[in-house]
């Protein structure tokens, strides 16, 4: 019975002649109910809240600054990057990796390095804690520049390997040289200048 009373009078109020119709703009503020149904936060966990927004505020901070020291990182390695005069030569790889310890124009290993970061693709040389002392990176390195030769000339990257020639001594077609013709029987096609037709 309580329940069939508190049903017409809560369903009266939304009639056209009840009591939301008939209310005023001001009633109607006063009415609102704010979502906490704790306008003045005298609630026993408020303070709770209050101490949960300070460490989410606190965290989101230390994530907006972590982001822009990476940000910046980046961006200085990019631009070290940049700096860096490319050595593009075989000749000029073994004319740096000769030379004396401190010797203008001598190579240490961050500059070594510096020349293996510059392929874009990251695909010539290994990653930088595979690379080993300072001669293995220059024979790194010294591979990468032959290999972007090879790549440049439309061959493949192991074309020394597949033509059975020794490594110490590279066999590179000159410039003026027809792009060579392969096979492959297991496509029935041919490859001319890097592409297959």
């Amino acid at each position: 019975m309580v329940a069939r009373v508190a049903w017409k009078r809560s369903s009266g109020e939304y009639s056209d002649e009840g009591d939301i119709a008939a209310a005023t703009g001001d009633q109607m503020d006063r009415a609102q109910m704010e979502k906490t149904n704790d306008r003045y936060g005298s609630g026993g966990n408020r303070q709770q809240k209050i101490s949960l927004a300070q460490h989410r505020k606190e965290k989101a901070e230390a994530q907006i600054e972590k982001t822009r020291r990476r940000a910046e990182k980046k961006k200085a390695a990019s631009d070290a990057i940049d700096r860096v005069i490319a050595i593009l030569t075989i000749t000029e790889v073994e004319y740096s990796a000769n030379l004396p310890l401190r010797a203008p124009g001598y190579l240490s290993v961050p500059l070594i390095d510096a020349q293996e970061d510059l392929d874009p693709k990251k695909t010539l040389v290994p990653k930088k804690g595979a690379r080993g002392n300072r001669e293995n990176r220059v024979k790194l390195w010294r591979e990468a520049v032959e290999c972007r030769r090879y790549l440049e000339a439309g061959l493949p990257r192991d074309f020394r390997i597949e033509r059975g020639v020794n490594p110490e001594t590279p066999e590179m077609p000159d410039e003026d040289q027809e792009p060579r013709t392969d096979y492959s029987s297991r496509s029935g096609r041919h490859r001319v200048g890097g592409q297959w037709i």
